[in-house]
């Protein structure tokens, strides 16, 4: 589902969900403060979108209690607040995005291997360009009159001549992974009593499973007010927790390791994104950066710099290094602590010749990280999320999605079988998120999974969009190619508005302070190329693709119509200003 729309894996697809993917939650707890609206759907009719319904229908929406209540954690599946599932991520789509508008993680979940695919929102490629054509105002009226006179062809192959570069491409960030060791005789496969949940009530990622007799606990979160992303692994057996830690990144980086002492340790990818990433797969250079890979200085040149910085530190156990990973052994309690940083310095700045510096940003908040402890940065992670998320109650009336229905389940997780039904007796606590949505067309009467989906959107705007954050983008701030559909950029002629539909409604007004920040960067920007493009002194304009730099200049990069390629015709919304 991810992939579908125009080809690209847009934010608002998050929203909608899909398999596993289609998760979204509701507060069951009572509240004295809290207003509360019941709406009886016995006879609910299914597939209602809710998205429209916070654009459309701001009346059925709860608007309430500005001071947050605190809620605890429930990682089990009877939270009604919670998706979850009963096997790891297998495909990017399937895993769950944690984020706190700045740094972004996929979480996978996996036993043997769990990958963290991260972003940061401010990693884009190339440095401020405006691409505005100063023979627009010549071919503006040739342009116009062609139309008038319906040689609509001859129109749009002149245009081409207006256009200027396509926007930046949005790019990921670097993957943390934790590979098990020191326990070749237990297998992932083996594992029971899987269970993986993103809680939406604390803003937090749990992974919980029963191997060789230990029971494993993982808990992620990332941190707004800290800027930091937190692990905590334990076991319910001393000595129990082994596991290699490693960094990689998809664009140009170099790792370092440092061991403090037996308890504590840290490891450093250092990156550079590229000057310039291609658009369409059949330009001549895909991939460019400014500088050879051999080069004395590899990272210079124009681009963003990056850092992502991995500290550690145990309960028990040592920790032992390499040349490129972490290795602890022998742990009761690991907690794993992830900062990053780039050099971006705001819209009209280059970051290689103006840039922060990332590095020493990311350091500053590891120090201050480590120094607070897990405790006082989880309290402080949910007084912050629980602000934001806990204003709403949305109810829709009593539903059940328990009905026994043909399906696939196996006892292992990742196992299934295909003559298996989940029903009441398999699943005391309720069906896996995406066994209830696979039942939904059959049994519309689940009016919880609505209300999650709900709950969801809210969730993913908390976690894209803050303020001192850039607005989400095409796929909110979660992105795990060099080259994604449509750049992962600002489409602003319909999908940045729909990013925001729910802001308003739902009471996350402090969410849309990055949108109303970009539309002032684009003011700046657009007035100059509505004087260069079309001889305009007064006011400003922007076209249908913008990117980290407010790009306001129409897109094309002048390409003529390939045979075979339709997504070379020439495109343009001038509709903002």
């Amino acid at each position: 589902m991810l992939r579908q729309i125009k080809g690209y894996r847009n934010f608002i697809l998050l929203l909608i969900g899909a398999g596993s993917r289609f998760n979204f939650g509701c507060n069951p707890e009572e509240n004295s403060g809290l207003q509360k609206v019941s709406l009886s759907f016995c006879q609910a009719k299914a597939n209602i979108l809710l998205v429209l319904v916070i654009a459309l229908a701001p009346s059925v929406i709860v608007i309430a209690q500005q001071n947050a209540h605190s809620q605890k954690a429930d990682a089990s599946p009877s939270n009604p607040l919670q998706l979850w599932y009963n096997r790891p991520a297998t495909y990017w789509q399937e895993a769950l995005p944690l984020g706190n508008a700045t740094t972004g993680a996929m979480v996978f979940g996996g036993i043997d291997t769990a990958r963290y695919q991260l972003n940061d929102h401010n990693l884009w490629s190339g440095e401020p360009v405006d691409g505005n054509n100063p023979n627009g105002p010549i071919l503006l009226p040739k342009i116009r009159k062609l139309i008038f006179e319906g040689r609509y062809d001859s129109a749009a192959a002149l245009y081409r001549k207006m256009q200027g570069p396509y926007s930046a491409r949005y790019l990921p960030l670097a993957d943390l992974w934790l590979y098990s060791c020191g326990q070749e005789q237990l297998n992932g496969e083996n594992a029971t009593n899987y269970f993986r949940a993103l809680d939406l009530t604390t803003a937090e990622s749990h992974i919980r499973y029963k191997l060789g007799g230990v029971n494993f606990k993982r808990t992620c979160f990332i941190s707004y007010p800290d800027q930091v992303m937190v692990i905590r692994i334990t076991a319910d057996k001393s000595k129990s927790i082994n596991l290699k830690i490693g960094l990689s990144s998809l664009l140009r980086n170099t790792l370092q390791v440092h061991g403090e002492n037996k308890r504590t340790a840290t490891l450093l990818l250092r990156g550079k994104a590229p000057s310039y990433v291609a658009n369409r797969p059949y330009e001549k250079k895909q991939v460019v950066y400014d500088r050879p890979k051999n080069a004395p200085d590899p990272f210079g040149g124009r681009g963003m710099t990056f850092s992502v910085l991995v500290g550690v530190t145990t309960s028990g156990g040592q920790i032992r290094h390499s040349d490129s990973t972490l290795e602890v052994t022998n742990t009761d309690t690991l907690t794993i602590y992830l900062t990053e940083a780039t050099s971006y310095n705001g819209f009209d700045k280059s970051p290689s010749l103006k840039g922060l510096d990332d590095e020493k940003i990311a350091r500053t908040r590891m120090m201050a990280a480590q120094k607070k402890g897990y405790a006082t940065l989880r309290v402080r992670h949910l007084r912050d999320y629980q602000n934001l998320f806990s204003r709403v109650h949305f109810w829709l009336g009593d539903g059940s999605s328990m009905k026994e229905n043909p399906g696939v389940m196996g006892k292992k997780a990742g196992h299934a079988t295909t003559k298996t039904k989940y029903s009441r007796a398999a699943y005391p606590n309720g069906l896996p998120t995406d066994l209830r949505l696979k039942n939904f067309a059959s049994n519309p009467s689940d009016h919880k999974l609505q209300v999650l989906y709900y709950q969801y959107g809210r969730y993913l705007l908390i976690a894209s969009s803050r303020p001192g954050s850039l607005p989400a983008n095409l796929q909110g701030i979660w992105n795990d190619m060099v080259q994604p559909p449509w750049g992962s950029n600002y489409t602003t002629n319909i999908n940045t508005e729909m990013n925001y539909w729910l802001a308003e409604n739902t009471n996350l007004s402090e969410c849309a302070t990055p949108l109303f920040d970009f539309i002032h960067a684009l003011a700046k920007n657009g007035a100059k190329t509505a004087k260069v493009n079309y001889g305009i002194h007064q006011g400003w304009l922007a076209h249908h693709n913008s990117d980290a730099w407010a790009k306001t200049s129409p897109t094309g990069a002048m390409i003529k119509i390939l045979r075979g390629h339709p997504d070379g015709q020439p495109g343009s919304w001038q509709v903002h200003g």
